[in-house]
């Protein structure tokens, strides 16, 4: 794993983002200006810039063991020199964090969401290429799982034009099914639901249970329901453009941002709401929130259980807002920032506040 040089927020206004440091504010990725920033309270500030133009940083992820990992996938695509990557922050609230490369290059290809297996240590992440990359035999586009000390990087599963529909494709998010033990995830995928290429990412999108064997991480998917199919859904429509997806574990409810573009169907873009049987298989869905004006192309979305609040961006103005469960509350968090992925400040004791506390012993020994 190689060590790389990276700009940090002047040593003052570190100090005031470690005194200030309060359960539920918000880590998160800002394709905007290339960096992890922290919101506090209505103040944004950078915690580790990368000033790279080759950088475009997707979901952030923390580790039990405190450490963040941030995925990246450069656009325009070089095809000739592809610098996806995955990063390790360590120390991320530290003055100086430790930023170091887990993994870049192919088979990586623009990683978006990701989620963690902790038995292998591995990061299973939707490895979402661009089409400049290539036709599906040439990259692997579908699901991989690059562990995080090694940098081995494995398929785990490969999408190909599908023979028959629903299947996996265009794989956009990966998230942690808590209700089916430790090798089990959902997969969030654009497309997949039928065969109508008319336009781009006219397909239904698909969401998917993902189970992995922990000992290759190779997995094996099963449909959990076609977003497009309205005889499964009662929708009004079907669902095109199906990004993120997150869970509020207590109430079984999944959480998912609909995307839809000018050429499509727009009528359910907003923040959909699976309810979840006590299996974690599809119960229902419904529109639970919906702002043509201020939030027509949500984005990344997590639920932030220390306010019980969903957080999530919207594409078109690079804000942050954040509503009730119910989609009720809507309100702007902060504006144009550009946030591709969330994690939030966990309680005293976490190992997440490790780089706090060392920053506070740094200043009382000065």
């Amino acid at each position: 794993m190689s060590k790389i040089i990276i700009a940090v927020l002047a040593a003052a206004g570190t100090a005031s983002v470690a005194q200030a440091a309060a359960v539920g504010n918000i880590v998160f990725t800002s394709k905007t200006n290339d960096a992890v920033m922290y919101y506090n309270n209505g103040a944004v500030s950078t915690l580790v810039s990368f000033a790279d133009p080759d950088v475009r940083l997707a979901e952030i992820l923390r580790a039990p063991t405190g450490e963040y990992y941030v995925g990246s996938g450069p656009f325009p695509v070089d095809t000739a020199n592809n610098k996806s990557a995955v990063y390790r922050i360590d120390n991320v609230f530290a003055a100086v964090p430790v930023v170091s490369t887990v993994k870049q290059g192919f088979d990586m290809a623009n990683p978006s969401g990701m989620a963690w297996h902790s038995a292998s240590r591995n990061i299973v992440y939707a490895n979402n290429a661009q089409s400049e990359y290539g036709n599906d035999s040439q990259v692997h586009r579908g699901v991989r799982a690059v562990n995080a000390d090694s940098g081995v990087d494995v398929n785990s599963y490969q999408q190909t034009v599908p023979p028959s529909y629903p299947a996996v494709y265009t794989t956009n998010d990966v998230t942690r099914n808590p209700y089916a033990g430790a090798n089990d995830y959902y997969l969030t995928c654009i497309n997949g639901g039928n065969n109508d290429f008319s336009s781009s990412d006219a397909p239904w999108s698909t969401l998917w249970h993902y189970s992995v064997d922990p000992g290759t991480m190779v997995g094996t998917p099963s449909l959990m329901v076609n977003l497009g199919d309205t005889s499964a859904t009662g929708l009004s429509a079907p669902v095109t453009f199906a990004r993120s997806s997150t869970i509020k574990e207590s109430t079984r409810e999944m959480f998912i941002t609909n995307a839809a573009l000018t050429i499509q169907n727009q009528s359910l873009n907003g923040i959909l709401k699976v309810t979840l049987n006590p299996d974690g298989s599809f119960g229902g869905i419904s529109l639970v929130f919906q702002d043509l004006i201020a939030a027509n192309r949500p984005d990344a979305i997590e639920y932030n259980p220390y306010t019980d609040k969903v957080v999530f961006s919207d594409e078109t103005t690079g804000n942050i807002y954040q509503i009730n469960p119910d989609g009720s509350g809507f309100e702007l968090v902060t504006s144009g920032v550009g946030a591709r992925g969330f994690y939030f400040v966990p309680a005293p004791g976490s190992l997440a506040l490790v780089g706090l506390a060392g920053l506070a012993a740094a200043r009382r020994r000065r």
